[in-house]
Order: C-alpha cells, then sequence, then structure tokens
C-alpha cells in the first residue's frame, strides 16, 4: 500500500474515528468478493480484509482483545460496527507485492478467510437476533 496515505488515516483518527479502513479496487481472492459484499451488505464496511486498517486504543481496550478466533483481522473491525464506533474508510492504492501474500491463492488461505467469514455471520446473528452482547467474543 501507498504509505503516504497513512497520514490519512492518523488525522482520521485523531479528529473523528475509533476505526480506520482502506477500501482495495481489487481482491486477490473469489471469497474476498463474497465477504466484501456480506460485511458491506451488513456493516457498511466495503472492504474487511485490507491490511491497511488504523484502530484507536479505545475500541481496543473496549473489546479486550484484538483477535481471539483467527479472523484475519476483522474481529476488532467487526466489533466496532456493530457498537456504534465512528468507522471511516478511505480508497487506497494497491502496489504490487513484493514477495509472497500471507494467504496465497491456496485453497488454505481460501479456507481461512471463508472460516472467518461464517464465524462473523454466526457473531452477527448472535448480536443483532438473539441480542447477546459480549465484549471478548469467545472462540467458537
Amino acid at each position: 500500500h501507498d504509505t503516504k496515505q497513512i497520514i490519512n488515516f492518523e488525522e482520521e483518527l485523531i479528529n473523528n474515528s475509533f476505526l480506520v479502513l482502506g477500501i482495495r479496487d481489487s481482491f486477490p481472492r473469489m471469497i474476498e468478493y463474497f465477504f466484501s459484499f456480506y460485511t458491506n451488505l451488513i456493516h457498511g464496511i466495503k472492504d474487511p480484509l485490507c491490511g491497511f486498517k488504523g484502530y484507536n486504543m479505545l475500541l481496543y481496550l473496549e473489546q479486550g482483545c484484538f483477535d481471539n478466533y483467527k479472523s484475519i483481522g476483522t474481529q476488532l473491525t467487526l466489533f466496532g460496527s456493530r457498537n456504534k464506533f465512528k468507522i471511516s474508510q478511505f480508497p487506497i492504492k494497491i502496489q504490487l507485492r513484493n514477495g509472497k501474500s500471507r494467504y496465497g491463492k491456496t485453497l488454505k488461505g481460501t479456507y481461512r478467510i471463508f472460516r472467518s467469514l461464517i464465524i462473523s455471520i454466526i457473531h452477527d446473528f448472535k448480536f443483532y437476533f438473539l441480542k447477546i452482547k459480549t465484549k471478548n467474543i469467545s472462540k467458537l
């Protein structure tokens, strides 16, 4: 990602938001399109898997952890959305990667993202329909 855009994220965190998310213009895996469609529909979050994020520590302290179910960086983001923390999103410029992706284009990477999507759907169901509100969401 273009590191010059960090200034936009920092300013937004200082002035307004508890969470700032990057929005990529394309995704390397089909499963990411499904995940993004779901989170945009339910949470208004266009790219939950983008690694270019900024978090206010108060959001982290409210949840009590960053990730306790291998959510690929989506747990704290969706916690913030469910609990009405102000979230800002900015388009970011993608640059060609030097090296391999942490998730790769393998079946294992797709499985990890799919697993995180299913867990997110379950947590949304618990939160919105069963009205179960927990700070530190336990492992499934």
